[in-house]
């Protein structure tokens, strides 16, 4: 059985282990999920208290964890980059990937390179050893422990692909299959942000303009009556408002791109 590190005990696995021994009973459990079966009765009477805390954490606001798994995630992107950097400055003769994220084991994270390199742990490792496999793997209750853990950490936006991306990351031999079906079989999905949509918002107690046009769309000369109308398009520059100024008589029409300050301004000149 698979020992799991302490950097692993956040608070969202205590509560999930505890959530697990009162389904099947603290020496169970224990077991399951390769821990001191003292240490999961306290944290079952932790929780119970109200007191139940990640290993030497204090209390964090959603905001601070969110803020610091992205400060996290910043740091792991540029360190990808230097790997690349530096495996591309290396000389042709060290061919094998093995033996090139060997030399560099002090400098880089084992799972970071594996990724970068398109090479598993579990092969470094074996090869490493000369040709043995390493056999110890994550049970399937460890695993499901590990994966809602981290479903709760990222507020559920991992799908199967990412988590399984996470967990090897974290250093933990586990296949994309077995993620899937342990979600699947556990219920956890990704949760998709919705995305927005700007309408009209015609729902106010405020007064309407009259209506001083009456539906006569046929005026019988020019300057008698201007329409308008406002759009507002998302581009990679942010939001452009598009409104357009037609003369009804002869439909000529003016055109006009407006940023921000267009739509808070509505009052200011338009120019053609």
């Amino acid at each position: 059985m698979k020992k799991l590190p302490k950097q692993e005990y956040t608070a969202e696995f205590k509560e999930q282990a505890v959530k697990r021994a009162q389904e099947v009973g603290v020496g169970v459990a224990a077991r399951e999920l390769g821990l001191v079966e003292q240490t999961l009765r306290n944290w079952v009477k932790a929780a119970a208290a109200g007191k139940l805390r990640a290993v030497g954490a204090k209390p964090v606001m959603p905001e601070q964890m969110e803020l610091s798994r992205l400060r996290a995630e910043n740091a792991r992107l540029k360190m990808h980059v230097d790997i690349l950097k530096r495996r591309r400055r290396t000389s042709p003769r060290m061919r094998c990937e093995y033996a090139w994220i060997d030399a560099q084991r002090r400098d880089y994270p084992l799972p970071d390179m594996c990724e970068m390199l398109a090479v598993s742990v579990s092969g470094y490792r074996a090869w490493h050893r000369g040709g043995k496999p390493d056999r110890t793997r994550l049970s399937d209750p460890q695993a499901v422990v590990l994966i809602k853990s981290i479903h709760a950490q990222v507020r559920a936006a991992y799908g199967s692909r990412r988590m399984h991306r996470e967990l090897q990351g974290r250093g933990h031999r586990i296949g994309l299959r077995r993620v899937e079906r342990l979600m699947r079989e556990h219920g956890m999905r990704a949760r998709h942000k919705r995305r927005f949509k700007a309408t009209t918002d015609s729902k106010h107690s405020m007064p309407g303009a009259p209506n001083l046009l009456a539906r006569n769309f046929t005026p019988e000369a020019l300057n008698r009556v201007w329409t308008r109308d406002i759009t507002y398009i998302q581009t990679g520059e942010g939001w452009l408002y598009l409104t357009i100024v037609l003369d009804l008589f002869n439909r000529n029409q003016r055109q006009q791109k407006a940023d921000y300050l267009f739509a808070t301004e509505p009052d200011s000149p338009i120019c053609c």
